[in-house]
């Protein structure tokens, strides 16, 4: 199943068509309260392709995640620091 915004019944989440430079999660956090995030999913590239995503964790380590199109990685994250090319149409769930 496709992961999109109208999956989950929560309306907290940012759809972002791409990434150019620096998410700071915690302050996109629609409620304001500076949550990490729960879940990102990719919807960029066609199924059964791969995006990259290199988070920042709650920790202040990076990680680097492949993300395969149309599905979604439970993680908390701070922010995103860097995307792939195919990472496109991201969203992110509080």
């Amino acid at each position: 199943m496709s992961a999109t915004p109208y999956l989950y019944s929560s309306p907290d989440y940012i759809h972002n068509a791409a990434i150019v430079g620096d998410l700071n999660i915690m302050a996109l956090d629609p409620k304001g309260q500076n949550r990490m995030c729960r879940r990102i999913s990719c919807n960029g590239p066609s199924i059964g392709n791969v995006a990259t995503l290199v988070v920042t964790r709650g920790d202040g380590t990076n990680q680097t995640l492949t993300i395969v199109g149309g599905s979604s990685l439970e993680i908390q994250a701070r922010a995103i620091v860097a995307a792939g090319t195919t990472a496109t149409n991201v969203c992110v769930y509080w």
